[in-house]
Formats: C-alpha cells, sequence, structure tokens
C-alpha cells in the first residue's frame, strides 16, 4: 500500500461553462452543433501526455503508477471543455471550478493497493473531499485503466463548493518520445455559489494518432487527435447541450 499526501481538489480546476437560454423550455433539448475547442483538445492531450510519463519512464515503481493515475483525473476533468457552444447559443457566466476549490491534502484512506505494475483502488483518498476506484497497469509500453474519480469540496467562498464524478477509461501505447491509443471521460459536475446551482455533464472521446513529444513528455511535436465530445449544461432549469467531432494535428499553433 502506498500513501502519500494527496492534492485532490486544486487538480479539477477547469473551466467550468454555465448555459442561460433565451427559451423557457426546461425539458431536455437536441444537442446543439458545437465549436470545436482545439486550444483545449491541445492541452488535454499535454496533460494526457505528462501524467502517462510518470508510469511510462524506465524503472516505474508502485508509487509512480499511483501519482499517474491521480494526474490522470486531472486530464479527465479537462475533456469536459472540448466542444464549447456555438457564440450566442449560450451566456458565460464567468463561474469556475478553480474559483471555488482550494487544495486539499491528506493522508490516504481507503484500499490504494499498488504492485510494481498496477494499481487497484476502492474508495482510495484523503478520506474527506477526494477518492478513486477502479484499476490501473502499466508496464511493457501499455498503459490501461479504468477510473472513477469522485471529489466533493467546499469553496474558498463561503456558500459555494462543487461535486464532481467522473469516469476514465484508457487503453494507450507509449514509449518514451510516443503516444498511440484512446482515452475517453464522462462525468458530471454540480457547482453551488450561493443561492446559485449549475451542472454541467460531459462524454468525450480522444483517439491518438501515432502523437510524438520531446523525451520527458512536454507538448505534442507530432501526429494527430481526433475528438468527439458531447456536453450538456443546465442552470435556473435552463438545459443547453451541444456536441461535436473533429481533428487536431501536432504540432499545434
Amino acid at each position: 500500500m502506498i500513501r502519500r499526501s494527496l492534492f485532490g481538489a486544486c487538480v479539477v480546476a477547469s473551466t467550468l461553462v454555465l448555459g442561460c437560454s433565451s427559451s423557457n423550455d426546461s425539458s431536455q433539448p437536441a444537442a446543439q452543433e458545437g465549436n470545436p475547442n482545439k486550444q483545449a483538445a491541445a492541452s488535454s492531450v499535454t496533460t494526457t501526455i505528462t501524467a502517462m510519463q510518470v508510469a511510462a519512464k524506465p524503472g516505474a515503481a508502485a508509487a509512480d503508477g499511483q501519482s499517474s493515475a491521480q494526474q490522470l483525473q486531472s486530464a479527465a476533468q479537462s475533456m469536459q471543455n472540448l466542444v464549447t457552444p456555438k457564440s450566442g447559443a449560450t451566456q458565460q457566466q464567468g463561474l469556475t471550478l478553480e474559483s471555488l476549490l482550494h487544495p486539499t491534502a491528506g493522508e490516504l484512506v481507503g484500499t490504494c493497493n499498488c504492485t510494481a505494475t498496477s494499481c487497484t483502488f476502492q474508495g482510495c483518498g484523503n478520506g474527506t473531499t477526494y477518492t478513486m476506484d477502479g484499476t490501473y497497469s502499466w508496464g511493457g509500453g501499455t498503459i490501461k485503466g479504468s477510473i472513477k474519480y469522485t471529489v466533493k469540496a467546499q469553496g474558498a467562498v463561503a456558500g459555494s463548493g462543487a461535486q464532481v464524478e467522473m469516469q476514465l477509461d484508457t487503453d494507450m501505447k507509449i514509449t518514451d518520445t510516443s503516444i498511440d491509443g484512446s482515452i475517453s471521460s464522462k462525468g458530471t459536475s454540480t457547482t453551488t455559489y450561493g443561492a446559485y446551482t449549475a451542472t454541467s455533464t460531459w462524454d468525450s472521446s480522444v483517439k491518438y494518432n501515432a502523437v510524438t513529444f520531446g523525451k520527458g513528455g512536454g507538448s505534442p511535436t507530432g501526429g494527430s487527435a481526433h475528438v468527439k465530445s458531447t456536453a450538456s449544461t443546465t442552470a435556473a432549469g435552463v438545459a443547453n447541450t451541444y456536441g461535436g467531432e473533429f481533428d487536431i494535428t501536432f504540432p499545434f499553433k
């Protein structure tokens, strides 16, 4: 069992767009075509590479695998914003999880069992705000994982807070300079700010195609990725759903 401090709440600091519509109909709308957010996609790819390199590096041990799995929750959260609403479809409120959450740390509790090539998590977290459930394995150039992340946190501002539940699934082939495979994330973020409550859901996947990067990780330098995402925001009883599919080539400029 590996035990170390965990900064769970602060790494889910991804922009949460809260939707408002001119319609008074609160029933679930049909998905609208969204705008591809290639900047967010490129950032998500970089985050994923950085997290997976922790486990893929030569001599990676149990602690490295657990750290990699923890870092991947940031990648899971970043996939919420791969497609954004068309101009005029929603009104952005400027509220972000980053403005609500503050770092929390603590000794891990629950089942956090890791060997030299795999981890099993069951209620693995800091006992108050963060848990991980699922499996994660690495070794032989293959990284596979199916992990549910749950974050509950009080905001730094009185009356604010957030709860995030997200599922990450990945199957990747990785070397010290390249990565291929797929990663998907779906989840729900519920944010409260005083009397205001908003919910965002997403279901996103990214297929990596011969993506290359410098030794040690960092931004991709070649290859491409295929992105598919659907998201929904609900605020003040009004729902807005949008989605899209696009390709991005690297290096991204």
